[in-house]
């Protein structure tokens, strides 16, 4: 199999509801195509099976703050961070190596997070993962 980056100028953003697989998803295109991993920050707890540095970067909520204050995130607000209980930022400095070649997959809790990635890195591949119930919830 070819790889991606080969054939591909853009980056892919993975979002959508919780338990959809979208960490499976972004494992299997980094592995199966060599994208870059781009784990978000976040101050909630690593779930059973996932690896520090692939699925996400686990910091405490002090840290976090701390790196917000300092303006390292691309969210605007730390309420546009906040989900489920938790922060997630995107590094500016990923999106910016991002932007120069390093073509990556991104995993987001949110919608908006996704959003923001999308409009400052330009062109991606942005797929959202739905529940057959919301599926079923479209049809009917």
């Amino acid at each position: 199999m070819k790889n991606i980056k080969k054939q591909l100028d853009k980056s892919v953003i993975i979002t959508g509801a919780t338990v959809t697989g979208k960490t499976t998803l972004c494992r299997r295109l980094i592995v199966h195509f060599g994208l870059d991993p781009m784990p978000v920050h976040t101050t909630r707890k690593l779930r059973d099976g996932e690896i520090e540095n692939i699925d996400g970067i686990f910091i405490s909520e002090q840290e976090y703050k701390t790196r917000f204050d300092n303006g390292e995130y691309l969210q605007e607000s730390l309420e546009s961070a906040y989900f489920s209980g938790a922060y997630y930022g995107c590094p500016r400095e990923w999106i910016n190596s991002t932007k120069h070649g390093n073509y990556s997959c991104f995993v987001c809790p949110t919608v908006k997070m996704a959003k923001e990635i999308k409009e400052t890195l330009g062109l991606s591949y942005t797929l959202f993962l739905g529940r057959l119930s919301h599926c079923d919830s479209l049809v009917n």
